[in-house]
């Protein structure tokens, strides 16, 4: 058992539905660390809570938000941990080692890109991750390590074509309506600020202590694909 095989087979014991292999040196070393690899680590959401978002706020989905974070941070400390035990550097891009712009919603690395140069998914028209296998209802975090790790194939365009379900459902008209590809800027195809907004206003409603929503989450084909694969 190679390296990759051990990562997937623990990861995948630990709770993790999906873990990729990124190659990071085109991204600016001061952000990864100085740590060439990533390795991505995605946990579903419950569908049965995603089919409960519409119309939603809800708080099955808070709950189910907050739990997923945690097994993240869990699993992506257990993935350092393992690493250094092996002898390699490695940085878990946990939640308490990542800074969010509140001013931009931007952090330096974000998830979604790692898995993108992991051949995870693409970025869709709501800035979101979307996967083949359970559309946008997943959460993820990062791990950054030198160990030399055999990476995927980066994926650096989208598949969304002419859907626009998120653009349609977003309450904040967030969405603009544009594909995203490798070197489309955020801020071109997506309003960040105005999701951000949208999100507090619905998220007071349940006394929520953190912003939700997660229409474009439900409303994605891709993730109604994931939705009626698993049933009821």
């Amino acid at each position: 058992m190679n390296l990759n095989e051990e990562i997937h087979h623990k990861l995948i014991s630990k709770g993790a539905s999906i873990v990729g292999f990124a190659d990071l040196k085109n991204v600016s070393y001061q952000i990864r660390n100085d740590l060439r690899y990533g390795i991505v680590i995605g946990i579903k959401l419950n569908p049965k809570v995603i089919k409960k978002i519409n119309p939603g706020p809800s708080l099955d989905y808070y709950n189910e938000y907050d739990h997923v974070n945690e097994r993240l941070n869990e699993i992506g400390d257990y993935t350092e941990l393992l690493l250094k035990s092996k002898g390699y550097d490695a940085f878990s891009k946990s939640q308490k080692n990542i800074f969010i712009d509140q001013n931009t919603k931007r952090t330096d690395l974000p998830h979604k890109t790692v898995a993108t140069r992991a051949g995870l998914g693409w970025i869709g028209k709501c800035a979101l991750l979307i996967t083949d296998q359970f559309g946008a209802a997943i959460r993820l975090t990062t791990v950054l390590t030198n160990a030399e790790i055999k990476v995927g194939s980066p994926i650096n365009s989208s598949k969304c074509g002419e859907c626009e379900e998120c653009k349609k459902i977003c309450p904040a008209e967030a969405v603009r309506g544009y594909n995203w590809d490798i070197n489309l800027e955020r801020d071109t195809f997506f309003e960040a600020l105005k999701c951000r907004d949208k999100i507090i206003e619905r998220g007071e409603k349940l006394k929520l202590r953190e912003a939700m929503c997660g229409l474009c989450i439900y409303i994605c084909p891709w993730t109604q694909k994931y939705l009626k694969n698993i049933g009821d």
